[in-house]
């Protein structure tokens, strides 16, 4: 019942699939029992159980996706509480050890990287790859976005570009543009 609301809501496909495959961890763990038996207690249970296996973002994601479920069968009148109201999700503690032999993962291009990839660019790229990647690397721009600009998106005399649309993938590998819910503008 929720998945067919949430699905003509307008979210896109990809966020559809998150959430429906969000269910499906959740389902073995809390289907089995009535709604009206879920309260704050079995619920931080839930969220303990999805702490000793799963890492934090996924977590929050499970906990958000059962959040909108427990959202509209509240608001569906089939309950009357929320039970996730005061729950927590719990913080692991890591031993000193544990943290020294964690690997520091950097997921972005050092200045001589930066350097080296733009180099390239220009050296090997096609038409306008300089300008396009130019663009992303230091206004953050994502690809997406990116290729949805339009001239009238760009201010010359502010120095912005108006960022409201994007392109998408859908499974099928089709491309469909798709508004931004919030325009973002980038100095």
């Amino acid at each position: 019942m929720w998945v067919n609301e949430y699905s003509r809501s307008g979210v896109k496909k990809s966020t559809l699939r998150v959430r429906t495959n969000a269910l499906s961890t959740i389902d073995p763990l809390l289907g089995d029992k009535k709604l009206l038996s879920i309260n704050r207690d079995v619920y931080q249970q839930f969220i303990f159980t999805l702490a000793d296996r799963y890492k934090l973002n996924t977590i929050h994601s499970l906990n958000s996706a059962a959040m909108m479920v427990f959202k509209h069968a509240k608001k569906s009148k089939l309950i009357s509480e929320l039970p996730y109201q005061d729950t927590f999700i719990p913080k692991k503690q890591l031993t000193v050890e544990e943290i020294e032999q964690q690997k520091e993962e950097r997921n972005y291009f050092n200045h001589s990287e930066i350097k080296e990839f733009l180099d390239a660019v220009v050296a090997y790229g096609k038409p306008l790859d300089k300008e396009r990647f130019f663009l992303m690397m230091f206004t953050g721009l994502r690809s997406g976005e990116l290729c949805a600009l339009k001239w009238a998106d760009v201010d010359f005399a502010a120095q912005q570009i108006r960022v409201k649309k994007q392109f998408t993938r859908n499974p099928g590998d089709t491309m469909i543009m798709r508004s931004l819910l919030q325009n973002k503008w980038i100095n």
